[in-house]
């Protein structure tokens, strides 16, 4: 009966497990504007993107899968790999559900997918 409360809990978001595996009480969401919710969207990504390069460093090979690649991507090929990520975040969420209850050490995942340059998909016509 404890087991599925505490899975309960941790499926609706009231309990999480810290960065020690303990389980403690979540912070209550707050809503905000759209401007300061990418203002703190911004932020998050900035301290994932931090934890990652610390792990880099910190962690052994053994301990972290790190991958980075360089697509050439026009915009219906942005839209499909966009669609590939939503995808595959929805079964990493699922994973994540289904293997609650294992004890375990916290891992983060990233993908992140950026321009490196050039210019804006669709304005590459208009300036020709």
């Amino acid at each position: 009966m404890t087991h599925s409360a505490i899975k309960f809990l941790r499926h609706h978001g009231y309990i999480k497990l810290n960065e020690k595996g303990q389980l403690v009480e979540s912070e209550p969401l707050a809503v905000v504007a759209d401007a300061q919710a990418d203002k703190h969207i911004k932020k998050f990504h900035h301290q994932a993107l931090n934890i990652a390069q610390r792990g880099l460093t910190e962690f052994d090979v053994d301990e972290r899968l790190a991958q980075a690649m360089i697509l050439p991507l026009d915009a219906h090929t942005y839209i499909e790999m966009v669609g590939m990520i939503r995808e595959f975040s929805e079964r990493i969420q699922k994973f994540a559900e289904d293997h609650a209850q294992v004890d375990r050490r916290l891992y983060q995942v990233i993908v992140h997918l950026t321009p490196t340059g050039g210019a804006k998909i669709g304005q590459l016509k208009k300036s020709q």
